[in-house]
């Protein structure tokens, strides 16, 4: 491995504690953004959701995070579907938050 690649990695391994580390965070602004989804409509909300479980998912794949990247990739194709009903969007929330758990309890920081 060169010198490049060391302080490539290295700083990689720092920005990826920092994501884990925030992972708590994240999930307490989708907690409320689900707050703010009424049983019907809430598009703003909705919509809101939709750009923090595209952004997850991103960030989550650049990492390494498979199982996260799939849960908030369908949480946003669930968000982005008006016809989804609230229940799915908290079942899809579920699936990101135990993902998360399961990063966080492991302590993925490398």
């Amino acid at each position: 491995m060169t010198d490049t690649q060391a302080r490539i990695e290295a700083g990689m391994a720092v920005l990826r504690g920092r994501f884990v580390e925030r992972l708590p965070a994240r999930l307490d602004e989708f907690a409320a953004a689900l707050a703010a989804i009424p049983e019907a409509g809430g598009e703003d909300a909705r919509s809101h959701m939709a750009r923090l479980a595209h952004s997850l998912a991103g960030a989550a794949g650049t990492f390494g995070f498979d199982a996260l990247t799939a849960a908030a990739r369908r949480l946003d194709a669930c968000l982005r579907d008006p016809a989804s009903p609230r229940a799915l969007v908290a079942a899809g929330l579920a699936e990101v938050s135990s993902a998360t758990t399961s990063i966080v309890g492991d302590g993925a920081i490398d």
